[in-house]
């Protein structure tokens, strides 16, 4: 059977829907425990391990999370 991972960003939280084309209701993963506010995105990428999401948050910071929306490291950036 076919699966399609949905990842949704709003203005408050992150989350992963892990089979979008299945017929019943999945569940949804939030990306993180914390909400942030603003306009943030966030994205899949092999970069960090299979699977991976790559979440900006508030102050130069990019969560590291696992497909099942766990962080796994926070990377902070300096000016």
């Amino acid at each position: 059977p076919r699966t399609a991972r949905l990842l949704v960003s709003t203005a408050e939280r992150a989350a992963v829907i892990s089979d979008a084309l299945a017929a019943q209701v999945s569940p949804v993963c939030w990306v993180g425990s914390k909400p942030h506010k603003g306009r943030l995105s966030a994205t899949f990428s092999d970069f960090f391990g299979t699977d991976a999401i790559i979440a900006p948050r508030p102050g130069s910071r990019l969560w590291v999370a696992d497909s099942g929306g766990t962080v796994q490291r926070t990377l902070r950036f300096q000016s």
